[in-house]
């Protein structure tokens, strides 16, 4: 079944499956020291477990923790590389000076709005940072005690002193007065005059003779 073959070796005979006898003896003499050494065997036991599932196998190539979860847990030894942390904002830094990203930073205690979930329409509420929880996550406190999670993008500073407006609110408000300005705008430029022009004194820009009708910028042959 799912293409495996199982052999049996012959009983009483282990040098058959070398491969499991060496494992068991590794496993025997780490046992044995430590208890010679007097260490708790269980702890000894884990360790040497995680050190052996973390190197690489002479006959794969990779360890075994790799080939079960398709990477390379943490070790010790990784406590002296640079941490994936520095690396990661140094990351996030290079995309905001070449793309002019926005990074959204809160300090913990700092009065923020965060995001409802619990009705139907999703409404901002007030809240205060109490942990960051990840490079974008945040765990908020609030007035009723309650501690929620969200994301950067789920929170606002609480600047003024009306913290329960909606930003997408805002934000619909200030582009409908840009609207209604530009039509405005748009209208008073649009008023028109009748203006009466005799063909024979007006010119358009080229020399070509003024048909009834069309619209030119039109100048005076009298006016220089």
């Amino acid at each position: 079944m799912n293409g495996i073959k199982h052999l049996f070796s012959p009983p009483y005979h282990a040098q058959s499956n070398g491969c499991a006898e060496i494992c068991v003896k590794k496993v025997k003499n780490a046992i044995k020291k430590a208890k010679t050494e007097g260490k708790d065997i269980q702890e000894s036991l884990e360790k040497f477990l995680f050190d052996y599932r973390v190197a690489d196998h002479s006959s794969t190539k990779v360890s075994p923790s790799k080939m079960m979860f398709g990477r390379n847990i943490k070790t010790r030894l990784d406590l002296i590389r640079p941490s994936q942390k520095l690396i990661n904002d140094l990351k996030v830094q290079s995309q905001i000076d070449n793309f002019g990203g926005k990074q959204r930073n809160f300090e913990l205690g700092e009065k923020v709005v965060v995001k409802d979930f619990s009705n139907k329409e999703p409404t901002w509420i007030p809240g205060e940072i109490s942990r960051k929880s990840g490079n974008v996550t945040f765990d908020i406190a609030l007035e009723k005690g309650k501690i929620v999670r969200r994301h950067s993008n789920q929170i606002r500073s609480r600047m003024s002193a009306s913290p329960y407006t909606d930003p997408t609110a805002e934000a619909t408000a200030e582009l409908a007065t840009e609207n209604q300005c530009s039509d405005l705008i748009e209208k008073s430029s649009c008023v028109s005059e009748d203006i009466s022009i005799d063909p024979e004194t007006a010119i358009i820009g080229s020399d070509a003779p003024l048909a009834a009708g069309n619209r030119y910028n039109l100048r005076s042959k009298n006016k220089s």
